[in-house]
């Protein structure tokens, strides 16, 4: 039924209970007398208080209804009382109520108002407010808030009385006015079913004609309601004016409905019968391709359906799903009509029905080819969904017509839609046990086929059984079971049985009724050899998997992969299933086929809480996976932080932590395909030609791994967890009264260094895990905290002790090879500085006092200092060899290369050319370059010198920056040059391009010489300088002292305060990282013969005992300290003692809150998914009344869903 838009004027408001008010509450600053007054009609009253001062201030006001006096008089028909107040200056007809209605809008509203004379009453009210309205030119402002005019309100109180004196002024009030819906007055009468204001607005000139927004007209809307007289006088109307074909057939905007399809929709045969008699079109359609024959089919309407059929309409017309009225008279459990359809099903139709349907002879379209050979219903016919009549109403629990049609005909149980879908598997999918029980008696009776059609699947290989199961319909599994010819294990594509699907969606009731039906049920794989215990847990059905394992399911059956259901568990993180299955004493460790156990599937996917459970179970934590990675590994590498928190603070975590096997097979894996690959280049090779061989490509170099532990993972992506492990290697205990040290702390380093705790098969000596000196240093876990930063643990007091244990023997080696290197400098700078220049020695200015130095005899000296630079460059270069031959191909370094050339250039220096013994002229400016490298090289030595190392580290980042700087300024450099060599060729400093370079970059720095360019000229006119180009040298000079010396210097300069600025900020770390270095590089640079040091270096544990120091030691200590930088040790591990008692109330406090933000982030989680919990089974509880499913006890007992279910039972 469609309703058309009224004025929303409550009827209630005008007919409050008006006691409230008396007549003697008049009062000349009372606001509300003239309400009263004009309510009760009181003329008198009304005359007395219009005397009185300022009532034209209140003659519009309104009450705390909304209403002015005007509505009052007007709504109560006091005439007398609308023209004495129409007399007042300033009064407005057109004030409005709340909702827009004015004082002529209440006066057409009621014709109950106790008066002597209504007729006269309304007839001199109405006149009175029009005749005012028409002095006016806001004619407009009549409508309410909705544009219902009067009439409109006239129409629908049926107040004929007052339509035709409003009629009267058509001048000013139009007939056929619209409100917001477009409704004329016509059709507001023909909504409510008023004959005589329809009459009466047709006899006025109102047009049948219009429609509303919607596109129905007032013939739609009577045939709506179904009113025969109201339907005669519009159709009589529109005969009148020969319209009535136009008017019959006319089609409203959404639904293309005409009156017919209205009548018939809403029942109405006698206005049906009414309409047809008067030829209405039937063969019309509704946008949806309904025809009349359909609508009366899904209303039920057998007397318009036979009327329809009376007319030849074709009773197998298909719509736009290809749906026949038959199909939706079962759709809508039309039994009337569809009774009346059977009636009409001829023989020749059985006959499509046993053929086509089986064998698909005639394709569904329209007109179907039976229906040119008979005028019965098809009931056979397919809709868009290839569902028959039979199927579709079986689709919607049509039970009366299924019963029907399975009377007419019990072969219908044979079909099938277009997804394969059979009655049995349609009634168990909608849950309909009534429909299912009565298909399963019908197929009884046929035994040939009845296993055929309970067992038959649809096209993703799903039975009925299979449906009932995955929705956990138990009634409809009740049935099916309950079958002979049911068969529990037939299996879907998949192979699933319904066990399996049951058992996957916890459906404890079913999973209960099909193994009573067939306790083997508990064993069947699927295609992936999974069982139903295995998809139980899966998908964390604990209450099923505690009863199947009471059912004899095999709790340790492995999968094709060799997955158990305990791994499924795990890897889903479901705690509960965990619990059950170890309770039920499974297999704890099982490993897959790549080596995985349960552990690992919860660490990879970040279940914290299984895994504590499976450690405290005791899961073997030390566990590899193929490609050798452990429980840590995996949770690290998929950044699960909680995971790692969880097995660094359980028992294990020792174990957890050294992964030695993974530095050496974490790339097996690529080594062996890497083999594979090389056998088979090498039969390749061998098979082929000659040419082919010697065009064959060199064989791939054998990638040698960096390797990792979960200890240097921490360090780079988790040093919050690393930090952790650092506290646990620290004990500290305090020993006895008696003994002189006021703490002992003992130091574990094996977590952060652990180059030598390999154990080479069961030998008790140590091997380091690789034999590569540079890997052993790069992949220190010292060498990972400097690289990535990580001040928290370089600062760390475990991480203190470690370097002060390296440094304590890296620094004897450091300060030896210091004064060795010393001792070679200070030689050769002495050598240097004593030799006389090669440019000395010849013929202009020698002396016959210089004789004795052309006789080849040096200064004792400079033979001393000669010899000493032989022995001193041998040894380094001897040194350089170890080196080069410890580290191999990561020796080849800047600072390397430049110790050979000190070494060697030195050597050449001193070595004698000539027979005098002076130098040769390139041995002099050899000389100086060695000399110059040699004191960087010695500059770059000190930088592992703590105090002084970090601003020989400044520089050299500085210097870093202006190189990648470099690049650019040599551009500047070239723009610049360039141009003042085009404009200033004929002067010296710019004679050349490359000159000119040269000088622009000197005058980069300030030195611009400005007199000799550009004044030089006033004192010495010759050609070397002239300025031939003033305006340009000027401009480019200018321009040159802009960007080069302003822009580019000052650009350079803010790169190295950056530089030092960040230098400072991480000083301390910095000194720290150079100590690592040294120690590192001193470790790894010491030869074999020297192994009992470095094991001594390796050492796994420490003590350190502290005692009050002596006051001049610790002064001789601090001075030590300030003069080469070292760390206070002694003060951190002081700090540490310190923060670790002071645990008292600070530390209890901070414990409670961070407990107080867990808790409190915690109960917000809680809170969100009780909201999303009460969200879904609401959303859930909805659906199962909607599709009729029976409701669990779970939600009947639920609190939350308590007032939902009651609400629903209602």
């Amino acid at each position: 039924m469609i309703l058309v838009q009224t004025s929303p004027i409550a009827p209630n408001r005008y007919y409050e209970n008006d006691s409230v008010f008396s007549l003697n509450q008049i009062d000349e600053y009372n606001d509300y007398d003239l309400h009263l007054i004009c309510r009760n009609g009181s003329v008198e009253k009304l005359k007395e208080a219009l005397k009185r001062k300022y009532v034209w201030k209140r003659v519009n006001r309104k009450d705390s209804k909304g209403l002015a006096p005007l509505h009052y008089a007007a709504k109560q028909l006091h005439f007398n009382i609308v023209e004495l107040l129409l007399e007042v200056e300033g009064i407005d007809i057109f004030v409005k109520d709340s909702e827009g209605a004015t004082p002529l809008h209440y006066a057409v509203k009621r014709k109950d108002v106790v008066a002597n004379n209504y007729n006269y009453a309304l007839n001199q009210t109405l006149n009175a407010l029009i005749t005012e309205l028409k002095k006016t030119t806001r004619v407009g402002t009549v409508e309410d808030n909705y544009m219902s005019t009067p009439l409109h309100l006239a129409a629908i109180r049926n107040n004929v009385d007052a339509i035709n004196i409003l009629c009267e002024y058509k001048d000013i009030l139009d007939i056929n006015a619209k409100d917001k819906c477009g409704a004329t007055a016509l059709h507001e009468a023909s909504t409510y079913n008023n004959i005589e204001a329809c009459k009466a607005l047709i006899n006025n000139g109102a047009d049948i004609l219009i429609p509303d927004e919607e596109g129905s007209t007032p013939l739609h809307l009577a045939c709506m309601e179904g009113d025969v007289e109201l339907v005669e006088v519009l159709l009589a109307e529109a005969k009148n004016k020969n319209e009535l074909a136009q008017y019959l057939n006319k089609q409203d905007k959404e639904d293309h409905n005409t009156a017919l399809h209205l009548s018939i929709e809403n029942r109405h045969p006698a206005v049906t019968r009414l309409l047809i008699d008067n030829e209405a079109d039937i063969t019309i359609r509704r946008i949806s391709g309904n025809t009349a024959l359909h609508i009366a089919a899904s209303s039920n309407d057998v007397e318009s359906a036979k009327l329809l059929l009376e007319k030849k309409l074709n009773i197998n017309e298909l719509n736009n799903y290809q749906s026949s009225p038959a199909h939706l008279a079962a759709e809508h459990n039309s039994v009337d009509v569809m009774k009346l359809f059977i009636e009409k099903y001829t023989n020749f139709h059985l006959f499509y029905h046993l053929f086509s349907a089986q064998f698909n002879i005639f394709p569904s379209f329209s007109p179907h080819p039976l229906s040119l050979f008979s005028s019965g219903a098809n009931l056979a016919l397919n809709d868009i969904e290839h569902k028959t009549p039979f199927l579709r109403a079986v689709s919607y629990k049509s039970y009366e017509c299924v019963e029907i049609l399975l009377q007419h005909s019990e072969d219908c149980v044979l079909d099938r839609d277009d997804s394969d879908y059979t009655c049995i598997m349609l009634a168990s999918e909608e849950n309909d046990a009534k429909t299912l029980e009565l298909l399963l008696g019908k197929l009884s009776k046929k035994e040939k086929i009845e296993s055929q059609i309970v067992n038959s699947v649809n096209r993703e290989g799903f039975s009925a059984l299979h449906i009932g199961a995955a929705y956990g319909l138990t009634s409809i599994v009740e049935l099916l079971a309950a079958n002979s010819k049911i068969s529990i294990e037939n299996k879907d594509d998949d192979e699933n049985t319904a066990f399996h699907l049951a058992a996957a969606n916890g459906h404890i009731e079913v999973c209960r009724t099909l193994y009573t039906k067939d306790r083997k049920s508990v064993h069947y794989e699927n295609e992936e050899s999974e069982t139903p215990l295995h998809l139980a847990a899966k998908s964390g059905q604990s209450i099923v998997v505690e009863n199947l394992v009471e059912w004899g399911a095999d709790k340790n059956a492995r999968t094709a992969k060799l997955w158990t259901p305990l791994d499924f568990a795990a890897s889903n993180g479901h705690l509960q299933t965990v619990r059950e299955l170890i309770d039920n004493e499974v297999i704890l460790n099982p490993e897959g086929k790549e080596k995985e156990t349960p552990l690992h599937h919860a660490c990879k996917n970040g279940h914290a809480d299984v895994v504590k459970v499976l450690i405290e179970e005791g899961a073997n934590v030390t566990a590899l996976d193929e490609e050798g990675s452990n429980c840590l590994d995996l949770a690290i590498d998929n950044n699960h932080k909680d995971v790692a928190l969880v097995l660094v603070e359980s028992k294990k975590w020792r174990e957890v932590l050294f992964n030695y096997i993974n530095l050496r097979n974490i790339y097996s894996k690529e080594i062996k395909q890497q083999k594979e690959n090389e056998e088979k280049d090498k039969v390749s090779l061998e098979s082929s030609t000659s040419k082919i061989k010697a065009c064959a490509p060199k064989k791939p170099k054998r990638y040698k791994p960096k390797g990792t532990t979960p200890m240097r993972k921490l360090i780079r992506h988790m040093p919050d967890i690393a930090k952790i492990i650092l506290d646990k290697c620290l004990t500290t205990e305090q020993p006895n009264e008696t003994s002189e040290y006021t703490y002992e702390i003992a130091f574990d380093f094996e977590c952060i260094d652990d180059t030598y705790f390999w154990y080479q098969n069961d030998s008790k000596e140590r091997i380091p895990y690789t034999n590569q000196s540079t890997l052993i240093k790069e992949n220190h876990p010292l060498r990972h905290m400097v690289e990535t930063a990580q001040e928290s643990l370089l600062k760390h007091a475990l991480t203190i002790a470690l370097i002060r244990k390296k440094w304590q023997i890296a620094l004897i080696f450091y300060v030896f090879f210091l004064i060795f290197y010393s001792l070679f400098l200070g030689t050769f700078t002495a050598y240097m500085l004593i030799a006389t220049p090669s440019y000395k020695v010849n013929s202009t200015n020698c002396k016959k006092s210089d004789i004795g130095f052309f006789s080849n005899q040096q200064t004792p000296y400079e033979k001393f200092a000669t010899y000493l630079t032989y022995i001193l460059g041998g040894i380094g270069m001897i040194i350089e060899l170890i080196q080069a031959v410890s580290i191999k191909t990561k020796y080849l370094q800047w600072g390397n290369l430049l110790d050979w050339f000190t070494y060697i250039g030195a050597m050449i220096v001193v070595i004698n050319f000539r027979e005098c013994g002076a130098r040769e002229k390139w041995q002099w400016e050899l000389g100086a370059m060695v000399l110059y490298f040699a004191w960087i090289d010695f500059i770059l030595y000190l930088r592992r010198f703590p105090r002084i190392g970090i601003y020989i580290v400044m520089v050299t980042d500085i210097l870093n920056t202006f190189w990648k700087f470099s690049f650019v300024l040599l551009l500047f450099l070239i723009a610049s040059g360039f141009s003042l060599y085009v404009i200033l060729q004929n002067q010296y400093p710019f004679v050349t391009p490359s000159v000119s370079l040269v000088k622009a970059a000197v005058m980069m720095i300030g030195e611009f010489d400005y007199g000799n360019i550009f004044d030089a000229w006033r004192e010495d006119p010759s050609a070397a300088n002239q300025l031939h180009y003033t305006f340009s040298s000027y401009f480019l000079f200018i321009l040159f002292m802009i960007v080069m010396s302003i822009i580019v210097m000052n650009l350079l300069t803010a790169l190295a305060i950056d530089d030092v600025n960040e230098m400072k900020r991480e000083a301390e770390s910095k000194k720290l990282g150079l100590q690592i270095d040294l120690a590192l590089d001193v470790e790894v640079a010491i030869p074999s013969m020297i192994s009992p040091l470095i094991r001594r270096m390796s050492q796994r544990t420490d003590i350190m005992r502290i005692k009050p120091e002596n006051p001049v030691s610790a002064l001789i200590k601090n001075i030590w300290r300030e003069i080469t930088g070292t760390t206070n040790f002694s003060q951190i591990i002081e700090s540490y003692i310190t923060n670790t008692d002071s645990s008292g109330e600070e530390s209890l406090t901070t414990m409670e809150e961070n407990l107080g933000k867990k808790i409190e982030t915690n109960q917000q989680e809680i809170r969100s998914v009780n909201e999303k919990l009460d969200r879904m089974e609401s959303l859930l509880l909805s659906l199962l009344h909607h599709k009729k499913i029976p409701i669990p006890e779970m939600f009947k007992k639920s609190s939350r869903l308590k007032s939902q279910y009651s609400v629903l039972q209602e």
